[in-house]
């Protein structure tokens, strides 16, 4: 199983760009099931977890996923990894913070549909403008 840090300290920024934004105020770290130590700078911004309002009865935009999400985020903005090893990383990260079976299976597929999403409808949208 993979470890994080102990806490993730952030602080509410605003909201740019209808996402509501927070900056951490201490490094993040994630060490993954292969022993590779990813680490979130103190400073990052991010959006904590995208969820669809429609599904927060069963997948609430809170607290409990967070340090996945960030380690996601990071390893996405900065081009650290490509998205399908940052989804795997996601994957194993709401797995070791408690979230199994379905739901686990279900967060995993959706970062995986959002980035087919962005890459197939939205790219397409906007080339079409």
């Amino acid at each position: 199983m993979g470890t994080f840090s102990e806490y993730l300290e952030c602080r509410w920024v605003g909201v740019v760009n209808d996402r509501v934004m927070w900056e951490l105020l201490q490094p993040l770290t994630y060490t993954t099931d292969s022993n590779e130590t990813i680490v979130v700078p103190a400073g990052f911004q991010t959006d904590l977890a995208t969820t669809p309002r429609v599904l927060w009865w069963w997948i609430p935009p809170d607290w409990k996923y967070s340090k996945a999400a960030v380690i996601h985020d990071y390893l996405i903005v900065t081009g650290e990894k490509p998205w399908d090893e940052a989804n795997t990383i996601f994957h194993q990260g709401i797995r070791d913070l408690g979230v199994r079976g379905v739901k686990n299976t279900l967060m995993y597929w959706s970062v995986c549909f959002w980035r087919w999403f962005k890459l197939n409808v939205l790219r397409k949208k906007v080339v079409a403008k």
